[in-house]
């Protein structure tokens, strides 16, 4: 019994669906679930600061967060901020514990690094001018 041959246009058009299956298989990886990393430098921010007092700090921690690209994408940088809560702190220096609670991020966002993860925070007291013209009402 003789064997068939297959047409040459049935290779053809298996090939081609078998390309644009295997083409969008690695786009689907690679774009949207392939988590990526990035750094970000992001400022401290200090909240209950009793009256009278200043805290310092340096100026930017450095952070590497992990996610996938759309939740990158919807990520807007200029709103990470590392909320640093003084109500407990004395004069002098603080250390201060840099953890994913005082970075509010997304749930789809992870913090894996942060340089320093430990840092210093300054508080003085500051002597507000006696004066009740020194305050401008804004209203």
């Amino acid at each position: 019994m003789a064997r068939r041959k297959r047409p040459a246009k049935n290779n053809k058009l298996f090939l081609k669906v078998s390309s644009l299956m295997l083409g969008t298989l690695f786009w689907y990886v690679w774009s949207g679930v392939y988590p990526l990393t990035r750094h970000v430098s992001i400022p401290l921010s200090f909240y209950n600061v009793p009256e009278g007092k200043m805290v310092s700090a340096q100026d930017d921690l450095h952070v590497q967060l992990r996610a996938t690209r759309p939740a990158f994408i919807a990520l807007d940088d200029e709103q990470l901020v590392v909320h640093v809560d003084a109500r407990k702190f004395a004069d002098g220096p603080n250390g201060v514990a840099v953890t994913t609670d005082s970075l509010f991020l997304p749930d789809n966002v992870r913090l894996v690094d942060c340089t320093p993860s430990n840092t210093v925070a300054f508080m003085k007291t500051v002597d507000l001018p006696s004066d009740p013209g020194y305050m401008v009402d804004c209203a």
